[in-house]
């Protein structure tokens, strides 16, 4: 039938004419360990749980005050300020945790996600 012309992926030949889109890269999580929330961790979601927890307060408060810092930042310097950020939560302990894919339980957050999410929240207006 007409159709035929439809067989193959959608997905295949996206990569060749348009420039290549920022891609929103999956975050990457251990599956490994399965960790129990602390509240020195940043829980990353939406809602009232990740927002009330104690990890996530001391977070935003800590990305405040290094806020005007950011601003004022050339490009690469942003990257540092984002690294110090994350620093201060795994300094006091804390880790930077994300439920499964369809699960309950929660797991770390690896690679450059903890950086991404902190660079978003010094971006942030409040």
């Amino acid at each position: 039938g007409t159709d035929s012309v439809f067989s193959g992926s959608l997905k295949s030949d996206n990569n060749s004419s348009q420039p290549k889109a920022k891609k929103r890269r999956e975050r990457e999580i251990d599956e490994s360990t399965v960790c129990e929330p602390t509240e020195n961790d940043v829980l990353f979601g939406r809602g009232g749980l990740t927002n009330n927890h104690p990890g996530n307060i001391f977070f935003r408060q800590k990305a405040l005050e290094l806020q005007k810092w950011y601003e004022q930042s050339s490009e690469e310097f942003k990257t540092e300020i984002s690294i110090i950020l994350v620093e201060s939560v795994k300094g006091r302990g804390g880790r930077f945790l994300e439920k499964g894919k369809g699960s309950d339980e929660w797991y770390e957050v690896i690679k450059n996600g903890p950086r991404r999410k902190a660079s978003q929240q010094l971006r942030e207006k409040i």
